[in-house]
């Protein structure tokens, strides 16, 4: 994905700051087959029930996936925790709460007055933001890049589409929208939990918040029936431009018989394109090395691996960085920092 941002393609991604999933008994994705045979995970020490605070054995989820497929459990992927700590050091890579309904343990609507406690779902919905900001500070992540993939990237990415209201949002501007948070960056922490009466729990170190210029959260507390926030949607148009997907469409797109990597005259074969590097060359065989020097900055000469397979084109380019934000891998601050 950082080589088609370099090549100037809109491309982003999204990571989720928890070590779980939830979903229900019957999902077919903890069916034995996936769960045990393809994942190589063990009921016992991953399948959690929020309700009854214990971890299941193989045995009493075969039981309740038949008697209750419906029943919300907590999956964890123990890969996850050494996951996040290399997701939150990753540019262009913004954060997904995915949140949930707002109900209690019976499924009932939770109203605006109900307790955190009441809530019963996954602790995304209360802490996600609040604990990358905290991720982040204990793995000493520069905040800048903290705040980036929470708001930054997600506005710039969407607002390069064309989405006009993502264009002024995201960061602090003088004629942006005023979005802010305001929170303390040394005690910012989520509270949210996998157990019952804590999957709700407020995060704390954000006492100030405003929405499009209104205040909403005022000494930590959130305010009553102020909702000043604005729907972003592109405009609507008479008529849509959604083309439904076939066979042949994609066929068409992405094979070798006549598709995007059809073999061009005088080729036998799909060979890839040469790789042209304005500034920071990414590859990916750690076996082979080039020494690169594509562009005159001299932060960005450096050994980096170079494909197997893949015809490595290398061409001395003025550096011209497509972004001031430290953080965008074609910046001058990035090619600095990445020495």
């Amino acid at each position: 994905m950082q080589l088609a941002r370099a090549k100037g393609y809109n491309l982003w991604s999204t990571w989720y700051p928890w070590d779980a999933g939830s979903g229900n008994a019957g999902a077919s994705i903890l069916a034995p087959d996936t769960w045990e045979k393809a994942m190589g995970l063990k009921y016992e020490e991953t399948i959690y029930d929020p309700l009854n605070d214990k971890f299941l054995t193989k045995e009493e989820f075969l039981k309740l996936a038949e008697s209750d497929p419906g029943y919300m459990l907590v999956a964890f992927n123990p890969d996850r925790k050494q996951w996040m700590n290399d997701w939150i050091k990753f540019p262009h890579f913004v954060v997904a709460g995915d949140g949930m309904p707002t109900v209690n343990a019976k499924g009932e609507d939770l109203t605006w007055d109900s307790p955190f406690e009441e809530y019963a779902g996954h602790p995304r919905s209360a802490g996600s933001h609040a604990k990358v900001l905290r991720l982040g500070r204990e793995g000493k992540v520069d905040l800048m890049l903290s705040l980036s993939q929470l708001s930054y990237w997600s506005a710039k990415h969407l607002g390069d589409t064309g989405l006009k209201a993502m264009q002024v949002r995201g960061r602090l501007q003088e004629g942006m929208v005023a979005d802010i948070v305001i929170f303390d960056a040394e005690k910012v922490t989520e509270h949210a939990d996998y157990k019952v009466g804590k999957n709700g729990m407020a995060s704390t170190g954000i006492p100030y918040v405003l929405v499009n210029g209104t205040t909403v959260v005022k000494d930590s507390k959130v305010l009553k029936d102020v909702t000043p926030g604005q729907p972003i949607r592109f405009p609507v148009e008479k008529k849509g431009r959604f083309v439904p997907a076939t066979k042949e469409i994609w066929l068409k797109s992405h094979t070798i018989d006549s598709g995007g990597v059809a073999p061009r005259e005088g080729k036998t074969s799909f060979v890839p394109e040469p790789v042209e590097t304005k500034a920071l060359a990414q590859m990916f065989n750690p076996l082979n090395y080039v020494s690169l020097d594509c562009c005159e900055n001299p932060y960005a000469k450096r050994h980096t691996p170079a494909p197997a397979m893949m015809p490595v084109q290398l061409r001395r380019v003025p550096l011209q960085p497509v972004s001031t934000n430290p953080y965008d891998p074609l910046s001058i601050s990035a090619l600095r920092a990445s020495r």
